[in-house]
């Protein structure tokens, strides 16, 4: 935490709902940085929280 990602590594969440949380709070917002989801402070664009990991995606068909 407290880190500041690359705005090249940093994929904001636009419906918080769709991945499971409630509205962000004032002043942040959600994402996904090396496959984590986290909060962001919008004004630093430092991690404010790390919420969890996301799942792997499924393994492709043999």
């Amino acid at each position: 935490m407290g880190e500041t990602p690359r705005p090249d590594q940093i994929s904001p969440i636009e419906d918080p709902g769709t991945v499971g949380l409630g509205p962000g709070h004032p002043g942040s917002f959600y994402a996904i940085v090396a496959g984590h989801l986290v909060r962001i402070d919008a004004a630093s664009g430092r991690i404010q929280s790390i919420l969890r990991p996301l799942p792997a995606p499924p393994a492709p068909p043999d």
